[in-house]
């Protein structure tokens, strides 16, 4: 995936070159979740061991979002509306964690109690605290887990 402004700011002989050779493909969060599993079960049957895994989710609490009604948008709304698609993305995750075993750091929670629309101005990239505090939370469950290297310094 790239950035439609990257894209343009490439130029148009690029523009022309990725129209002429690529077809652009979107991907369901279904077609996710079949990668995500492939991919766990690969890593699991290569290592001989059930390996972990932690996904972050992703940040779709917005305190800007005023919708009061989705009637008006076309069906799948997660095709026109960003923060649909992330709310899809985000229980795509849960259900591989289900299936998987796999364990979900919430950045959409950590960043709607720090305010989201402070945290993640452009709805993309996080604050320095917000960052912060991800990683706090991603050692407390690697401490959590017992993962070998992440114990609590003593002394």
């Amino acid at each position: 995936y790239c950035h439609a402004y990257r894209i343009l700011e490439a130029g148009p002989a690029f523009q022309t070159w990725l129209r002429t050779n690529f077809e652009q493909v979107r991907r369901t969060p279904d077609d996710i979740l079949r990668d995500y599993c492939a991919m766990i079960d690969a890593v699991r049957a290569r290592s001989g061991r059930e390996t972990r895994f932690v996904v972050l989710n992703v940040i779709s609490t917005s305190d800007s979002e005023n919708i009061h009604s989705y009637a008006g948008f076309d069906r799948p709304i997660g095709k026109t509306l960003a923060s649909v698609r992330k709310r899809e993305m985000n229980l795509m995750l849960h259900d591989l964690a289900a299936d998987r075993n796999v364990a979900i750091l919430d950045a959409d929670a950590v960043a709607a109690d720090l305010g989201s629309r402070r945290h993640t101005p452009d709805g993309l990239h996080g604050s320095g605290l917000l960052q912060s505090e991800i990683r706090g939370e991603l050692l407390r469950m690697l401490r959590q887990r017992g993962v070998p290297g992440f114990a609590a310094a003593t002394g």
